[in-house]
């Protein structure tokens, strides 16, 4: 039937290269669109994609904040070292997140064993008595450092 078409001409077989680029079929989007986008990809937890579509927003607190909950999330899946590992860099990104953040890097922190770090979170929040500052913890940077 396909060839009957074709034959009768009813029907023309083109490729996409003949007729339009394929820069003609993709539109750019605005980065208000991204940031919508990674709230859709937030709301349905995929954190990767959403950090990906805040990224291109060029929200840098949102993309640092869906990393911290992706890793969180990893954490959930494993036991030991590895979810300590994870706990510790979803704190990290919650603390580059931003203040709105601290809560979430305070729970990490503690659940990872970072005492040093809980404490310099509270007291950056205001909850605690100045301590000193700890540059690393177990070889890796301080978030709070200077």
């Amino acid at each position: 039937m396909f060839s009957l078409f074709e034959r009768t001409g009813l029907m023309k077989v083109t490729t996409i290269h003949d007729e339009v680029s394929s820069a003609d079929l993709m539109t750019h989007s605005t980065p208000a669109e991204w940031y919508e986008q990674g709230v859709v990809y937030e709301e349905n937890q995929n954190y990767v994609s959403a950090a990906v579509c805040f990224a291109k927003a060029h929200d840098t607190p949102a993309q640092k904040r869906m990393l911290g909950l992706e890793a969180r999330q990893n954490a959930k899946k494993h036991n030991g070292e590895a979810r300590r590992e994870f706990l510790f860099n979803a704190g990290y990104h919650f603390v580059q997140s931003g203040p709105a953040s601290f809560s979430d890097a305070t729970e990490c922190f503690t659940a990872s064993g970072e005492d040093a770090l809980v404490k310099q979170l509270l007291q950056k929040m205001g909850r605690s008595n100045p301590e000193t500052k700890v540059t690393k913890i177990d070889g890796k940077k301080n978030p709070f450092a200077a």
